[in-house]
């Protein structure tokens, strides 16, 4: 099946997108950041057999996609892929996908977008490895997932244990642990602060966290703007040591 590039003008700026199949129903591929939408490739033998068309954008920043202005936020990069699918949907139910910050961005819009009346369904994917979406795809073309949002997991996810390894995580992931949902001003840890509390911090989704960690009692989860899941253990206590010592 021929893949097109195209564009839509939004009132941000071009977004470049790839599309495939002509559908009555519309899958949406919203790739992680620094990525980009050539994951539709295996995906179109899948679903275009389905009855779906397949759209795919360059985010902004990404590819040929307007580039992104100063103070250029997630809700920025929401309220343009909400104007996004309005002008590229067609009325059409649709679904939509995505990994990393990109799944971010499908579960808040599907929110948005229900509001509104408008039938979607969300299928994140918290891998970044491109050969998981064939998998992850097959099981969505079943219809099994259609009513509401679903989020999992297609493998295990890393176990980061006490805040001390965590620097090496990006800031933006610290600034949304902290906060709960986001925290706007950057800060950097004294290298030599030793955190006397100590907090269990397991990304993955609900069902595989409470299956594989038992011996924790995890009192807060955290969805990130990235789309990534949290379980903290101890976390009031563990999160007033952090903000003193920032």
């Amino acid at each position: 099946m021929e893949i097109e590039e195209k564009s839509v003008e939004t009132s941000y700026g071009k977004i470049w997108y790839l599309e495939a199949g002509t559908g009555s129903k519309v899958f949406y591929f919203f790739h992680g950041f620094w990525g980009d939408p050539r994951g539709i490739n295996g995906l179109s033998s899948i679903l275009i057999p389905k009855g779906y068309k397949i759209i795919a954008p360059y985010l902004p920043g990404h590819g040929k996609s307007h580039s992104l202005q100063f103070k250029f936020d997630f809700q920025d990069f929401l309220l343009e892929m909400e104007e996004f699918v309005k002008l590229t949907s067609g009325n059409l139910r649709i679904v939509l996908f995505g990994n990393s910050f990109g799944g971010g961005l499908a579960i808040n819009l599907a929110r948005r977008l229900k509001t509104e009346g408008i039938i979607v369904s969300v299928p994140l994917l918290q891998s970044i490895k491109l050969d998981d979406y064939p998998r992850a795809i097959w099981e969505i073309s079943k219809d099994r997932i259609f009513d509401g949002l679903a989020a999992f997991s297609l493998k295990k996810d890393k176990r980061l244990t006490y805040f001390a390894e965590l620097p090496k995580m990006k800031k933006r992931w610290l600034r949304d642990l902290i906060s709960g949902v986001r925290l706007i001003k950057d800060f950097s840890l004294d290298k030599g602060y030793k955190l006397q509390t100590k907090s269990v911090i397991i990304r993955g989704n609900k069902d595989w966290v409470s299956r594989n960690y038992k011996k924790y009692n995890f009192d807060k989860h955290v969805a990130l703007s990235g789309g990534h899941y949290y379980f903290l253990r101890q976390y009031d206590k563990f999160f007033k040591e952090l903000r003193e010592s920032i």
